[in-house]
């Protein structure tokens, strides 16, 4: 039987909210299971500093320990998201050692590793805008 992560709704300094999938690492310490779109500053694998609010609420208060990746973030078109190309580009990605999520089918979040060199966005221009002829 599968185990389900739990999702928290997490509030930022702002006021916004988030649901987001979280692992208790306990002491009010969180390890991120998914990139934030509200603060593109919380990538996967980060851990964070929070606290649980009267209503339930995680309140993020600051990223304790980066993620050892580089993230990046795009809006693609639907063209490239639904394109074979995407696909040999995020099998390339993983075959390198890195990560990759499509929230909301439009944005791509890659996460590379700092020990290898890869253009991603030459890689992914490479791949997505060929041509049929």
């Amino acid at each position: 039987m599968a185990c389900e992560m739990p999702a928290y709704t997490v509030r930022f300094e702002d006021g916004i909210t988030e649901e987001l999938l979280l692992t208790p690492l306990g002491f009010g310490r969180y390890r991120v299971e998914q990139s934030s779109l509200v603060e593109d500053h919380v990538n996967l694998g980060d851990v964070i500093a929070a606290e649980t609010a009267n209503d339930g609420t995680i309140r993020f208060l600051h990223v304790l320990l980066k993620s050892p990746y580089v993230t990046l973030r795009w809006a693609i078109s639907e063209r490239n998201a639904e394109s074979h190309g995407l696909t040999t580009f995020l099998d390339q990605v993983i075959q390198l050692g890195g990560l990759w999520e499509r929230p909301m089918g439009c944005i791509l979040i890659l996460h590379l590793s700092h020990t290898f060199h890869f253009d991603a966005e030459r890689e992914f221009k490479r791949h997505t805008e060929q041509r049929n002829v």
